[in-house]
């Protein structure tokens, strides 16, 4: 008898079927193994993200503290939004938003739906401190590369 032979099966295309769903089966047992070494790989680039950004928030308050500017408040948040750092200088109030790139391609640092955000979190944050309120305001972009000095465009909106 052929080893290959099972039943009817007289050319052994069954057993090569049963060896391919074998093979797949036991695969599929091993895919969310896959799946979690992909989710845990997002997260580490989330994470590394996360600090390259903060870290560009300090390395901003850095050189806006060397322009003799106070730093007021860092990662402000209210409910209609974020800004990253907001500082004074004399009667000048700066709300800057701080972009962190790794890269050299300049797509669209920051849109219209988000310097709305920022502005309404601004306005929110002056109603809530009056002593600013006859402040000339300024809305400052600060872009970050690493191993490149910050572009900082001031009156960006």
């Amino acid at each position: 008898m052929d080893p290959g032979f099972h039943g009817d099966d007289k050319f052994g295309v069954g057993n090569e079927i049963s060896r391919y769903f074998n093979f797949y089966s036991k695969l599929k047992d091993y895919i969310p193994i896959f799946e979690m070494v992909s989710i845990l790989n997002f997260k580490q680039q989330k994470i590394k993200n996360f600090k390259f950004g903060l870290y560009a928030e300090y390395l901003v308050m850095l050189i806006y503290n060397l322009k003799f500017y106070s730093v007021l408040k860092h990662r402000m948040r209210n409910y209609a939004g974020e800004i990253d750092v907001i500082c004074q200088r004399g009667k000048q109030l700066v709300f800057i938003e701080v972009k962190a790139r790794k890269n050299e391609v300049d797509d669209i640092l920051c849109t219209s739906f988000q310097q709305n955000k920022i502005r309404k979190a601004a306005e929110i944050y002056l109603a809530a401190n009056p002593k600013y309120r006859n402040f000339d305001l300024r809305f400052d972009l600060v872009v970050v590369r690493p191993w490149k000095f910050p572009e900082i465009i001031e009156n960006a909106w």
